[in-house]
C-alpha cells in the first residue's frame, strides 16, 4: 500500500520540512494549501524561513535558554528594527587612558593607537604619540545583543611588562593576541617578534593555547606593515618583504604570511612567498590576492585578477592556487605629466584592495570556541567582498590639489565557493587557472565614488550588507546608505517594482525605504557623467557588473548629528545590531546606536 505525502500527520510533514533550507520550505508552501497550512502551524518553519529572509542561517552554538517561540520572536523583531533602521539606543562611550594603567605626561597627547570592532566587542588601545611601542592598555566594551542575550559590559586590560605593536581580538574564542615586535636581542638583518595568546576576559595566558607565545624571526627593517588578524582558531601573521614607505601611487609591494593554529601548533610558513601588500584572507582556509597589472599607456587589457588560493590544514599544512578570477578589460590610462607628486609612469597605474568582513560566527564551532550561544548568524555564502580600484584623476583644473578617484566592484563570496566546489569536483576542467570576466563579471556590481568621499569611512561589509558614506566635504551633508545584495530581499523588491512600473507612469522611488537597483546601467556604476567619456572608463566592462542591489538611507537624528562634524581621523564600524562611530580623538565620544 501506497501513501500519500498529503495524509501523513501535519507533525509528520512538519519534521520532513525541517530538514530543508529556507528557500526549498518557501517552495514546498507555494505548491499546495496542505503544505502551506503546515507551514504557518508550524514555529519551526516560520523560523527558518525568516532566517533565510535576513540571510542568516541557524546558529552552530544555538541558544538552549529561550523556546522556539521566543526564538521567532527575537528574530522577526530584529529583523524589523534592522531592515527599517529602528536604533532604540544609544549609548556614548568615553574610551581612552587613563592613570590607572600608566603614568602620561598629559591627556592632550595621547590618541587611540588602534580601535576593534568585533562580535559586540569594541576594543580601543591608547597609546602616547609619537611612540608606538608602548604598554598595553585597552578598554573593551561588550554591547549588547539580542542574539546572544549577553548585557552591557566594560573592562579594561592593562600589560606593562611587553612592549607591544599590535594586536587582535576573537570574542569568540576568548582570545586576545599581542604581538611584540623587536625584543631587544637582534643580530644582523633579521629581527624577532612574539605573539602571545592571552584570554580577552582577564589577558592570562590562554588555556587552549598549544604555548603561550611563539617567536618569529623575520628579515625586514620595516615594520609598520607588521600585523595580525585572527580567525577562530587561527591567526595570521603579515610580514612585509620590502619598505612600504614612500610609495607611490601603482607601486605594489609584496608580504609574507605565517598562518599559524594556536590550539595544535600547526603552522603554514608563507613568509618568503612573494605575495601582494592587499592581499586578503577571507578565512582561515581561503586567501584572494588582488593583482593589479595595468600600466599607463596600455589598451584594451584587463585592470589585474584576483587569485584565489585554498588552504589545506589536513597533515602538514599547504597553501594551493586554485583559480584567477581576471578582472575587467579598459580602453587606457593616459601617462601622467612629468613631476607630478606622488606619480611614476613606472608602476601600475591602479591600486587594488580587496575588503571581506571578519566574523568569528562564520567559524565558531571549532572545538575551542567559547563564544555566547546565539539564536542566528550569517550564512557565509551571503558574504560580499568589495573590491577598491584607486586610480589618479588626472583631469584636474590647473592649481586643484592632486586627487584620485575610486570605483568599487562588490563581489558575493558564493562566486567563490562555487568556484572551489568545482575545483575540487573536476580540477582538470581549471588546467588553465584562468577565468575571464565574462564568465563571472554578471553577478558582480561596479560603483564609482570619489576616494575623497568614501575611503576613511568605508565600513567592512557585513554578510550582504555594505555601508556606503557619501558627501564627505565642507559644502554637503554626509549620508550614510546601507547596500543590500539579500537575494529574497531583492525578490520583493523586485516585485514591487515591477507592480509599480505597470500601475503608474512614474513609479514610486522605494519601498519601505528601500530603493532597487536593477540588473542594467544607472547613475551609480562607472558611467556616471561625473567621470568625462575620454578617461579610463571606456570600455570598462561596467556593463557586465549589473548585479541587482538594494539601497536605504539610515535615518537616525544621533547620527547626523555625530556625522555633521565628521573628520577624517573618524571611523565607521558596524555589525548586525549596531553601528559605531569611532572618534580618532579621545576628547570625543564614541557614539554607538544598538537595534
Amino acid at each position: 500500500m501506497t501513501l500519500n505525502i498529503l495524509e501523513l500527520p501535519d507533525e509528520v510533514i512538519v519534521s520532513i520540512l525541517a530538514h530543508l533550507t529556507g528557500p526549498d520550505i518557501r517552495r514546498c508552501r507555494s505548491t499546495c494549501q496542505r503544505f502551506a497550512d503546515a507551514v504557518k502551524s508550524s514555529l519551526l518553519l516560520l523560523f527558518l524561513i525568516e532566517l533565510d529572509d535576513a540571510g542568516y542561517t541557524e546558529a552552530s552554538n544555538p541558544r538552549t535558554d529561550v523556546s522556539i517561540e521566543e526564538k521567532y520572536s527575537i528574530l522577526k523583531e530584529h529583523n524589523y528594527r534592522r531592515r527599517n533602521h529602528k536604533y532604540r539606543v544609544t549609548y556614548k562611550l568615553k574610551l581612552g587612558p587613563m592613570s590607572d594603567g600608566f603614568s602620561l605626561e598629559t591627556e592632550a597627547l595621547t590618541a587611540p593607537w588602534k580601535q576593534l570592532f568585533k562580535d559586540g566587542v569594541l576594543a580601543q588601545w591608547s597609546s602616547v604619540l609619537p611612540d608606538s611601542y608602548m604598554p598595553l592598555q585597552l578598554d573593551l566594551v561588550l554591547l549588547p545583543s539580542c542574539n546572544t542575550g549577553r548585557e552591557f559590559k566594560q573592562w579594561r586590560l592593562v600589560e606593562p611588562t611587553i612592549r607591544v605593536r599590535e594586536f587582535d581580538i576573537e570574542p569568540a574564542y576568548d582570545l586576545l593576541v599581542l604581538l611584540e615586535y623587536d625584543l631587544g636581542d637582534t643580530v644582523g638583518p633579521a629581527n624577532r617578534c612574539r605573539l602571545h595568546f592571552r584570554t580577552l576576559s582577564t589577558n592570562d595566558e590562554h588555556p587552549d593555547a598549544v604555548i603561550g607565545h611563539i617567536d618569529c624571526d623575520i628579515s625586514t627593517a620595516f615594520d609598520l606593515g607588521l600585523r595580525v588578524e585572527c580567525f577562530g582558531d587561527t591567526v595570521v601573521f603579515y610580514i612585509p618583504n620590502g619598505s612600504n614607505s614612500g610609495l607611490t601611487f601603482g607601486q605594489e609591494d609584496t608580504t609574507g604570511l605565517l598562518l599559524y593554529n594556536w590550539t595544535t601548533g600547526a603552522l603554514l610558513d608563507l613568509s618568503t612567498m612573494q605575495l601582494p601588500r592587499f592581499i586578503t584572507v577571507v578565512s582561515k582556509e581561503l586567501l584572494i590576492a588582488p593583482r593589479s597589472t595595468f600600466t599607463y599607456g596600455l589598451r584594451n587589457s584587463p585592470i589585474g585578477q584576483l587569485d584565489i588560493y585554498e588552504v589545506d590544514w589536513s597533515n602538514n599544512p599547504s597553501i594551493n592556487f586554485v583559480a584567477a578570477l581576471q578582472l575587467p578589460i579598459i580602453d587606457t590610462i593616459p601617462v601622467p605629466p612629468p613631476g607630478l607628486h606622488g606619480l611614476s609612469s613606472s608602476h601600475t597605474a591602479l591600486v587594488l584592495f580587496l575588503k571581506s568582513g571578519n566574523s568569528s560566527s562564520l567559524s565558531n564551532s571549532g572545538v575551542h570556541a567559547r563564544g555566547p550561544a546565539q539564536i542566528f548568524e550569517w550564512n557565509r555564502s551571503s558574504q560580499i567582498l568589495i573590491l577598491h580600484i584607486g586610480l589618479p584623476h588626472l583631469a584636474r583644473s590647473p592649481g586643484v590639489s592632486y586627487q584620485k578617484i575610486s570605483s568599487y566592484i562588490y563581489i558575493p563570496a558564493a562566486i567563490i565557493y562555487d568556484i572551489l566546489g568545482s575545483y575540487r569536483k573536476s580540477f582538470a576542467a581549471y588546467q588553465s587557472n584562468i577565468i575571464s570576466w565574462e564568465q563571472w563579471g554578471l553577478r558582480t556590481r561596479w560603483i564609482h565614488g570619489h576616494l575623497a568621499e568614501v575611503l576613511n569611512f568605508q565600513a567592512l561589509p557585513l554578510g550582504s550588507k555594505c555601508i556606503q558614506v557619501k558627501g564627505i566635504s565642507q559644502t554637503s551633508n554626509t549620508r550614510v546608505r546601507i547596500l543590500d545584495f539579500n537575494p529574497r530581499l531583492l525578490e520583493q523588491l523586485e516585485h514591487w517594482h515591477s507592480q509599480q512600473a505597470s500601475d503608474a507612469a512614474g513609479p514610486a522611488r522605494s519601498y519601505s525605504g528601500w530603493v532597487y537597483q536593477p540588473a542594467e546601467p544607472n547613475d551609480e556604476t562607472p558611467t556616471d557623467s561625473c567621470v568625462p567619456p575620454h578617461t579610463w572608463l571606456k570600455g570598462s566592462g561596467a556593463n557586465q557588473a549589473v548585479a541587482p542591489y538594494a539601497w536605504s538611507l539610515v535615518e537616525n537624528e544621533d547620527l547626523h548629528r555625530v556625522m555633521k562634524r565628521a573628520d577624517r581621523s573618524m571611523r565607521l564600524v558596524w555589525d548586525a545590531e549596531h553601528i559605531v562611530m569611532l572618534q580618532g580623538n579621545t576628547n570625543e565620544e564614541t557614539v554607538v546606536l544598538s537595534i
